[in-house]
């Protein structure tokens, strides 16, 4: 009995080998032009496929700046579209358009993110903060500013945050803003950024947020911070010390290696020695030229 070759199968295994290279193959042979007229605005082609197009019109707009015109009519087909769009949908044109103002000159895409950033839409406002997360110093404040007491966003905090900006006149409730971020980094930018302007109200943050106002002192090595720096650490270690499980001492001890690199930033030295002998550290340098 000899094998019947299974047609059928033989071209379904076929096309699952060659549907996406080919896919692929044919949107690298694309023009600007093409891209415009074949990118699905009703977004229900599949996310790799939307991107292989964007890469592709950015190795056009790379080559040829004449191609980013091609950007511009896209975003506008795009924006022809979105609103009859439903809401999955809507977020996946929002993130398009960024990636395509990106493609833009530099002043071009920055005035498409002022406007991303004042849009109805959530989804549009953190893709405008994504871009201009991107530029520190551009004199953005002003508009992210009136972004956040429109629409409240914390993420628009943090853009001003990230980009340089001291947010203590916009926020109403310091504290509180604060202790909405997450990620402490952004609690230690938000005080680093009033201890450059304003010490006193950073020093009055201090003892609410103690670790972040440790690392932003650090930071900008501000000696002034040396004493608290030196007395959150030497209570930090004695309750480290006097840890009665294990789970206490590694949630205690967990702070110590920040602390440490901030005591060398606000600069003391003479109780980092000290700790070097208690603990019998060996220094790469006699501990008496640095006491």
């Amino acid at each position: 009995m000899t094998d019947q070759v299974n047609t059928d199968l033989i071209r379904e295994w076929i096309l699952l080998k060659v549907s996406e290279p080919l896919i692929k193959a044919h949107i690298a042979a694309m023009d600007g032009q093409d891209v415009v007229l074949r990118f699905d605005t009703t977004f229900q082609d599949e996310y790799t496929v939307r991107a292989r197009f964007l890469f592709r019109l950015k190795e056009l707009c790379e080559r040829d700046p004449v191609n980013m015109q091609c950007a511009r009519d896209l975003m506008q087909r795009i924006e022809a579209s979105v609103d009859s769009l439903p809401a999955p949908k809507k977020r996946s044109a929002d993130w398009t358009l960024a990636e395509l103002a990106l493609l833009l000159p530099q002043e071009e895409h920055l005035a498409c993110a002022a406007d991303f950033v004042l849009h109805s839409r959530r989804s549009r406002r953190v893709s405008g903060y994504k871009i201009m997360k991107r530029y520190p110093g551009q004199r953005t404040k002003r508009t992210l500013a009136e972004s956040y007491r429109t629409h409240g966003d914390r993420e628009a905090l943090v853009t001003l945050l990230v980009t340089g900006e001291d947010i203590s006149d916009i926020a109403e409730n310091l504290e509180a803003v604060i202790d909405s971020f997450t990620e402490r980094y952004h609690q230690a930018l938000a005080i680093e950024r009033i201890l450059v302007r304003d010490e006193q109200l950073a020093f009055s943050l201090a003892g609410r947020f103690p670790m972040a106002f440790i690392w932003a002192a650090g930071r900008q090595r501000h000696a002034g911070a040396r004493p608290f720096v030196l007395e959150y650490a030497q209570a930090t270690l004695h309750n480290a010390e006097s840890a009665t499980t294990v789970r206490d001492f590694v949630e205690l001890s967990r702070e110590l290696g920040p602390l440490i690199w901030a005591l060398g930033r606000v600069g003391a030295v003479e109780y980092m020695a000290e700790l070097a002998r208690k603990y019998e550290v060996t220094l790469p340098w006699p501990s008496s030229s640095h006491a």
